[in-house]
C-alpha cells in the first residue's frame, strides 16, 4: 500500500542524503589534500627561488670584490708608475742642472 511507498521514499531520501554526505566528505578530503600539495609545491618553489636569489647575490658580491681588487691593483700599479716617472723626471732635471 501507500505506507510502503512512503517508507521507500523515506529510505531512498535517507540513502541519498548519506551518499551526498559521503561525497561531500570525500570532496573535503580531496580539497584538503590538494591544498596541502599546492602549499608544499609553493614552499618548494619559494625555497628554490630564495636559493637562486642567494646564489645570484653571492655571485654579484664575488664579482664586485674581484672588480674592486683589480681596480685597487690597477691604481697601485699606476701610482708606482707615476712615482717612477717623477723620480726619472727629477733625475733628468738634476742631471740637466749639473751638466749646465
Amino acid at each position: 500500500g501507500s505506507g510502503s511507498t512512503t517508507q521507500d521514499a523515506a529510505s531512498a531520501a535517507k540513502r541519498g542524503l548519506n551518499e551526498a554526505m559521503r561525497t561531500g566528505e570525500n570532496l573535503k578530503n580531496q580539497a584538503a589534500s590538494t591544498t596541502e600539495n599546492i602549499a608544499d609545491r609553493t614552499k618548494d618553489t619559494t625555497h628554490g627561488m630564495a636559493n637562486k636569489a642567494k646564489q645570484a647575490a653571492e655571485g654579484a658580491w664575488e664579482s664586485a670584490k674581484e672588480t674592486a681588487q683589480k681596480s685597487k691593483e690597477n691604481v697601485f700599479s699606476k701610482t708606482d708608475e707615476a712615482k717612477e716617472t717623477v723620480k726619472e723626471t727629477a733625475k733628468r732635471s738634476m742631471n740637466t742642472k749639473n751638466n749646465s
